[in-house]
């Protein structure tokens, strides 16, 4: 302040200046550089038809990501001493000492899947698809996910179709502020939207009172509407 305007003031004055101009301090958040707003768009679009098919039964629809764990020490909170600081002991793995989950949201089932794996790459996708046609041999298939290396690989798309396994790619998407599945204009996920489970009845019995036998079927609303906290 002194070098550029020649004045001298404190930092509560400026904050104070700051907020009256209408401004707050915030966590910054990426704007991705290749982001495609058309490609994104279409892919919506397309990600209704998939929704209304699954709800129909017509295919079962997954979406699939990975989580890789290093293997460390976890922090968390604990009780110690005021004034000195806890230490939690680390073996200091190596970066690579990782494992990895294959986490699949099985949306018409309303189900999840969590299968580890030593690490992410083209043989242990391969398998993780293999599994999946195992448990639903007869359906139809369709795979969301992103556009990891391995889900590219030559390797993992022949195996897909032999399979007769549909891969859908995710596009590039206009901010990471709300996971990666960023599917309306809000940034509603996937994994928001309420389950749709096979042989359930409506939800319109449910909330007359009507007895309750086998699975409830609960309505989704329009995507991109965000559900009720209960």
């Amino acid at each position: 302040m002194g070098e550029r305007f020649g004045r001298s003031c404190c930092r509560e004055t400026i904050r104070a200046a700051l907020h009256r101009l209408g401004l707050s301090w915030k966590k910054a958040k990426k704007l991705l550089g290749r982001a495609d707003p058309e490609r994104r768009r279409a892919f919506v679009e397309q990600i209704q038809d998939l929704l209304v098919g699954a709800q129909h039964d017509r295919h079962l629809l997954v979406y699939l990501d990975e989580a890789h764990i290093h293997q460390d020490a976890d922090l968390g909170y604990g009780w110690s001493e005021r004034g000195r600081r806890l230490w939690v002991a680390s073996p200091s793995p190596r970066l690579s000492d990782k494992l990895s989950f294959y986490g699949l949201y099985l949306y018409n089932e309303g189900q999840v899947r969590l299968w580890p794996y030593a690490r992410a790459n083209g043989e242990h996708t391969v398998d993780v698809l293999r599994r999946l046609r195992t448990e639903w041999p007869e359906d139809k298939l369709i795979i969301v996910w992103d556009g990891a290396s391995y889900h590219r690989a030559c390797v993992v798309r022949e195996a897909a179709e032999a399979l007769n396994i549909d891969l859908v790619p995710l596009p590039g998407y206009l901010h990471a502020g709300r996971g990666a599945l960023a599917l309306a204009p809000g940034g509603c996920h996937l994994s928001l939207l309420p389950s749709h489970r096979r042989g359930s009845q409506p939800a319109s019995d449910r909330f007359r009172g009507a007895p309750q036998s086998g699975r409830l079927r609960r309505r989704r609303p329009p995507l991109g509407q965000r559900l009720p906290r209960p």
